[in-house]
Formats: C-alpha cells, structure tokens, sequence
C-alpha cells in the first residue's frame, strides 16, 4: 500500500500576498496597526482574524526586538533576509 505524501495532509491554505514590515526602534504604533487592521479584514472571509489569504510578517534591520515610539517592544516573526 502506498503511504500519502506530506503534503496531502497540509490542509493550511497557502496566503495569496505575504507582507512584510520592516520595523525600525521608534517607529509609530498607530500607524503599523491601521495598515495591519486593514490586512486582517482582507485575510479571511468571516473576520476571525486567520491568515488565510494574506500574511503579514515582523522584520528588523538586525533580527532582534525593537520599541515602538509608545514603549511598547515588538519581536521579529521572520528574518530580514535579501536573499
């Protein structure tokens, strides 16, 4: 019997945009947050905020964490990558 292969288990839908903000220290929250609210509404079809048809992903200049001009400290979720 043949076994299935990986991917046929893969039910996650694969994003048709991915997006990618590159935060520096400092930046202004209020402004990431109004472009990320309008991706969230454009993601998924019944607004339970799944990244469904667009993804959005944290970089910095150097991978580490940065602050927001109100204090508040963002992680990368991806690597900053040229390649």
């Amino acid at each position: 019997m043949q076994q299935p292969i990986a991917a046929e288990y893969d039910t996650e839908p694969k994003p048709d945009l991915t997006v990618g903000f590159l935060l520096m220290n400092r930046f202004t929250l209020a402004s990431v947050a109004g472009l990320v609210e309008s991706l969230r509404f454009a993601a998924d079809e019944s607004f339970s905020s799944r990244q469904i048809f667009c993804r959005w992903e944290w970089m910095t200049c150097d991978n580490q964490p940065v602050t927001a001009s109100c204090g508040l400290p963002v992680s990368p979720t991806a690597a900053l990558d040229f390649t």
